[in-house]
């Protein structure tokens, strides 16, 4: 058990109340402020597990809205065993649906090994029961008035009813005759029913019932007897709409007591989910980090910062304590921070073994300690008659009884408020006693006796708050390491103390307490030294970090420039492509109306000459043209050892070193090794999936207009080469295997002209005449490569 008055010590309390703040419900505001320091680490690492997957979908998608949450697990209960509810209760119940049904949208789509969405995965929600709820209940007090047929049909006929009344009563308020009798010309509502103001001298000369008279007695609201049955009639149906919403209560709370057991499991589920968020948000508004739990008995906490001190005002420090450290001994000003860091570290204790994320910053640690004892701040009683040092020593009493292991011990000033002497030698017997424990302690002082102690004892270490002597003010961080040394006459020199009153005060100090403090002073002076190289380092290094930075950048937009330049000069090859095809077309029609003209020598010229020319194009067209893009690769998808695909040099390699942070990495390509970039890179796999999409996608279209026959029969020798030479290569191209030239028998002048043509075409693997069946010796079957 924890020991209890350390909670309000360390102001845990007020922390855990602004946790609550966060939360939307009642329920888990009263779920959080009731939280303690668990017990078992397995509890711990549990709710820690939950925080963080809630952070994580805090980060990514924002929190999930428990507004209007209310403990409604008494309510089903009653409708479970038949009783009805109030329509606040089936209200509430509506809006627990409606949560229920947002939450689980929020969590649609999400993997279930998120804690967070797996609790949403048990939700339950009934559409139906719903339904029912949000069309009848309007708000706390009313059911709406379309929620049945009978009641729509009820509301409307006293509408009608109304609507008669209130006629007939401006019909007697604007006669001129009844002017005299009222004492205003309004009709109002007394017990339900429609009435006038009457004068009371002539209450007897109107004729109707009185409901109601003023205070003075002056007034007399009477209901006129024209009216009186249609408000019965009125009252009639407000009697049948009261009976209709019992009916509707009692239906729809029978409903909820059907699913009472699920309904209540929700509220839980519903307020654990909140409660979970509300710790998300506050670290998230606080910048609080995930604590490594330490499995060793140690700890290393980073930048740490007290919650509650403005952050404006804050400083972070580091704090740690190996293993072998069981004591530290803070010495410092006063008003120098000794006491912050001690509750700091003792409010971090009790919140990661709450489950909750801690004032630090990433990478911190900290062991789950069993207990946190406290001996913090000035406990002087006057009413119980007892001084500082009485007060603290029935604290510390208190403390030591405890057979306490693997705790943690926070003393302030220990020692103080008595002789300095006895004080000392008091604080060192308790640090004695209780390092021989398995535990780990803290102490705040100003004496000497114990700084000493501290280098001599074995497992007790030093630590000092730092003080800048030129601007007498304390910096707030803590040295560990290196006990403080005293600035006492420092101080004096510098708020104007005479000199000769220094010397003396020094000369009642031992020379081995000066050389101490001397010795303090100049280990001092160098560590501050070493601390302004390294940070001067540090700023240089992220000097060079944001050079390189830049320098990535230009050449990340150099290469792109690149890249498009490339990418232009290529769709300008193309369209010089496309004009060079298109002045070959019309040479080739120039050349058709020539042929008839020339002598066979000149015609077979032409042709070859034809032939040239389209084998040039050919080659053109098939010279790749690719545009380079950067590769979806990352640096972690790559394996050593494995083949990609390079795609500058068109060739593939096996992985012989890891990329670095750029991104570069090295490749064996047969016997080279080549250096390369990840955006260079693709998976082989990949590269042949596209190749081959690619190829058959055109195939497929091509072979959608090419038929497996073409009949040349009618055309001469030039027309035939044309219509053939064109329809190989279509067929070709739309991966067609085999295909008919129907040419007919006749002659064989024609057959002869087509087999010329197909020997020579670079497409053509074989060709024959037909079987019969196929067209005989009619047709040329042509089988491609």
């Amino acid at each position: 058990m924890m020991y209890d008055k350390c909670l309000k010590t360390l102001e845990y309390d007020k922390i855990i109340g602004s946790i609550a703040e966060e939360a939307c419900s009642l329920l888990a505001k009263k779920k959080i402020t009731s939280l303690t320091p668990l017990v078992q680490s397995l509890e711990v690492e549990e709710a820690l597990a939950d925080l963080d997957d809630a952070f994580l979908l805090l980060n990514e998608e924002g929190s999930v809205d428990f507004t209007g949450l209310e403990d409604v697990r008494p309510a089903v209960k009653k409708s479970a065993i038949g009783g009805s509810l109030s329509i606040s209760d089936l209200y509430d119940v509506k809006i627990l649906l409606r949560i229920v049904r947002s939450t689980k949208n929020y969590f649609k789509g999400h993997d279930l090994g998120n804690r967070m969405a797996a609790l949403a995965d048990l939700l339950y929600f009934d559409p139906s029961l719903y339904e029912d709820l949000e069309s009848a209940v309007v708000d706390r007090t009313n059911i709406s008035d379309d929620a049945t047929p009978t009641l729509r049909s009820l509301h409307r006929k006293i509408q009608r009813k109304n609507d008669e009344v209130n006629e007939k009563l401006k019909a007697f308020i604007s006669n001129k005759n009844n002017e005299k009798y009222l004492q205003d010309s309004i009709v109002t509502v007394r017990d339900g029913r429609y009435v006038v103001p009457i004068k009371r001298e002539y209450k007897g000369q109107v004729d109707g019932l009185v409901h109601d008279i003023s205070s003075s007695g002056g007034t007399y609201f009477i209901e006129p007897a024209r009216v009186v049955e249609l408000n019965n009639e009125i009252r009639e149906l407000h009697i049948a709409i009261e009976e209709e919403i019992l009916r509707i209560i009692k239906e729809l709370s029978g409903q909820i007591g059907l699913y009472h057991e699920p309904l209540e499991y929700n509220v839980e589920l519903l307020t654990q989910m909140d409660f979970v968020f509300a710790k998300a948000k506050y670290a998230k508004k606080m910048n609080h980090t995930r604590p490594t739990i330490s499995k060793e008995f140690s700890f290393t906490l980073k930048q740490i910062a007290h919650p509650l001190i403005p952050v404006e005002d804050v400083v972070h420090t580091d704090v740690f304590m190996p293993v072998d450290n069981r004591a530290l001994v803070i010495t410092g000003p006063n008003t120098g921070g000794k006491t912050v860091v001690l509750k700091t570290v003792g409010l971090i204790a009790l919140l990661a073994k709450s489950g909750c994320y801690i004032p630090a910053g990433e990478g911190s640690s900290i062991p789950l300690f069993d207990n946190v004892f406290t001996d913090i701040g000035d406990e002087q009683s006057i009413e119980q008659n007892l001084s500082t040092f009485s007060s603290h020593m029935v604290n510390i009493v208190d403390i030591l009884q405890y057979d306490a292991h693997h705790s943690l011990y926070l003393f302030d000033e220990l020692g103080a408020g008595t002789d300095p002497t006895e004080g000392a030698a008091l604080a060192m017997s308790i640090l004695d006693t209780l390092i021989e424990k398995d535990v780990k302690v803290m102490a705040t002082t100003h004496y000497a006796e114990i700084k000493l102690y501290a280098l001599q004892r074995e497992g007790v270490v030093n630590g000092s708050m730092e003080f800048d002597i030129s601007t007498l003010a304390p910096t707030y961080r803590l040295t560990i390491g290196l006990p403080g040394r005293s600035n006492a006459f420092d101080i004096s020199r510098k708020l104007g103390f005479e000199e000769k009153y220094i010397e003396k005060a020094m000369g009642y100090i031992s020379e081995k307490s000066i050389a101490f403090e001397d010795v303090l002073s100049e280990i001092e002076s160098n560590r501050q030294t070493s601390e302004q190289l390294k940070a001067e380092m540090e700023e240089l290094r992220k000097e060079a970090k944001r050079r390189e930075e830049e320098t990535r950048h230009i050449l990340q937009k150099e290469r792109e420039k690149a890249e498009r330049s490339l990418n232009k000069a290529k769709e300008e090859a193309q369209e010089i492509y496309r004009k060079a095809q298109r002045e070959y077309e019309s040479i080739l029609k120039d050349a058709k109306i020539l042929a008839h003209s020339l002598s066979k020598e000149q015609a077979q010229e032409i042709q070859e000459t034809r032939d040239r020319l389209r084998k040039h194009l050919d080659s053109v067209q098939k010279k790749p043209s690719k545009s380079k893009k950067s590769s979806n690769l990352r640096a972690e998808d790559i394996q050593l050892g494995k083949t990609y695909y390079i795609r500058t040099i068109q060739k593939r390699g096996q992985v012989v070193e890891l990329p670095n942070e750029s991104g570069d990495l090295k490749l064996q390509v047969g016997i080279l090794k080549l250096n390369a970039n990840l955006r260079d890179l693709d998976v082989v796999h990949d590269v042949e999936t596209k190749q081959q999409e690619a190829t058959s996608q055109y195939r497929a279209t091509k072979s959608m207009y090419v038929k497996p026959e073409i009949d040349v029969r009618g055309l001469n020798a030039e027309e035939m080469y044309d219509a053939i030479d064109k329809y190989l290569d279509d067929c070709f191209m739309a991966g067609l295997k085999e295909v008919t030239i129907l040419h007919g028998k006749g002659t064989g002048v024609l057959r002869s002209t087509t087999h010329a043509i197909v020997k020579k075409h670079p497409h053509v693997k074989s060709y024959r005449l037909g079987n019969v069946g196929e067209g005989d010796t009619g047709v040329t079957i042509v089988t491609f490569k």
